[in-house]
């Protein structure tokens, strides 16, 4: 009996360590029609080795936040609640915001049509983070080339490239326009749930930890 007893309370000893190294915080978000949401996130403080890894990864190659990298360390590690994961993201994406077709106009006076596809959340995040190196400088030749690669399609669904853009017959003239409808779709679709903002704010959370006491 007295065994039973102690076990019980080691057992409550350790839940109450869990749940005190939690922290609740609810996380206001719009969606694509301006409406306001809610979400109620439970947060696990991190261990400093991963608070670090995510701060190092911030500073990634080429001035570049590694967010993919990042946001999938948090989804593991420190949000509870709700459970997100990429799998799980990308499964519940609306069918209205999996593709939009776009029409151009080229450099013929004839049109085009590119049809976006939505690449999933992880190629969806480096893409949105990449636009912007740490130092405010603009990265839009990369991040033409990744909604080319990830997302960009004729309607038959062939893969777009560099050679397409250039292209009189398809897309001469129009390399800013790609830019930025491939990056409007993509980011229509993760604004559409509030998931940066929940990953934002798990995310501060993570790194305060670093720097508390002082």
């Amino acid at each position: 009996m007295t065994e039973t007893k102690k076990e019980t309370s080691k057992q409550t000893e350790l839940l109450d360590k869990l749940v005190n190294k939690q922290k609740t915080e609810e996380v206001k978000w719009k969606d694509n029609e301006g409406k306001q949401h809610t979400t109620k996130l439970v947060l696990k403080e991190p261990t400093s080795y991963v608070s670090m890894q995510l701060a190092d990864l911030t500073n990634g190659e080429g001035s570049i936040a590694q967010m993919d990298e990042i946001f999938e360390i948090l989804m593991d590690k420190v949000i509870v609640s709700p459970r997100m994961g990429f799998k799980e993201l990308n499964d519940d994406v609306p069918e209205k915001l999996r593709e939009k077709t776009v029409k151009y106009n080229n450099a013929d006076g004839e049109d085009f049509k590119v049809v976006y596809k939505f690449p999933g959340y992880r190629a969806a995040l480096r893409i949105m983070n990449e636009v912007q190196r740490n130092n405010g400088a603009m990265n839009m030749t990369s991040t033409i080339s990744d909604i080319l690669e990830e997302c960009a399609r004729d309607v038959d669904g062939k893969k777009l490239t560099w050679d397409d853009v250039d292209d009189a017959d398809k897309l001469d003239g129009n390399a800013m326009a790609i830019f930025n409808d491939g990056f409007a779709m993509i980011s229509e679709v993760v604004a559409s749930k509030g998931t940066m903002d929940i990953l934002m704010s798990a995310f501060q959370m993570a790194i305060s930890k670093l720097n508390r006491v002082n």
